[in-house]
Formats: C-alpha cells, structure tokens, sequence
C-alpha cells in the first residue's frame, strides 16, 4: 500500500511541475518591449510618465519578468487575454508594465487592426494606470 502512495504522490509532483513549467512566464516578444520603450522615452508621453511616476526610469532598465510568482498574479488578471492578444510582462526598477497587443491571423490576406494596450503596475503589483493606443 505504501508503495502505491508513493508512486502516486511521484506522479502527481511531475505532473504539477510539468504544468507549472509549461504555463510559465511570457516570452519576450520585440514589439512589446519596443512598447514600453516608447512608453518611457517618448517626449510626447512625458505627461503620462509623470502621472503614474515612472519619470526616472530608463529604457536599459527594461527586463522581462521571469518570476514565477509574479507572472502567476499577472495571470490571474490577463489570461483571458491571451486568445484575442500577445500579453508580455516586464519590469522596469520598481515597476511592472503588461502589454497587450492583438494576435494576428495566419492568413497572409488578412489583418486586424485594433487597440493595443498597456498597463503599470507598483512594486507590489497594484494597478496604477493603463493606456491603449
């Protein structure tokens, strides 16, 4: 009998590690940092930095998040997302930026057009503020 609860318990670890190892974290996607870059450099977006009080961060500081922890809050809030956007998680110092911008069709004839979004988080991931353009 122990032997069966042992072989159990084993196969439910490699199940709930292999599961928490493939939903992990975004990957880094080039359009969503370059997002965030514009966000925080952009002379045309300073009175929206000021608002939310990122002025004194710098694009170099831009990671993206992969703290499996982190990206599990941010998961709860943003999975529903993930069928309609590409949803990308970064920190920058003390700050988390989410972006969202619409998939796009495998069809080389077809384009949607949309709203992409982005949002800032504090160090504890309280929402501040999110934006689309």
């Amino acid at each position: 009998m122990k032997s069966i609860s042992t072989i159990l318990t084993a196969v439910l670890i490699l199940f709930f590690g292999f599961f928490q190892t493939a939903i992990g974290c975004p990957e880094e996607n080039s359009i969503s940092e370059k997002m965030v870059e514009n966000f925080l450099s952009n002379p045309n977006l300073s009175d929206l930095r000021q608002e939310v009080g990122v002025t004194n961060l710098s694009t170099t500081q831009i990671q993206v998040v992969d703290n499996q922890n982190t990206c599990n809050i941010l998961d709860d809030e943003f999975d529903s997302y993930k069928d309609k956007y590409i949803v990308s998680y970064y920190q920058v110092g003390d700050f988390y930026f989410v972006t969202q911008i619409l998939k796009q069709p495998n069809q080389v004839d077809e384009v949607i057009t949309g709203l992409s979004f982005i949002y800032v988080y504090d160090e504890n991931l309280n929402f501040i503020k999110g934006y689309s353009g």
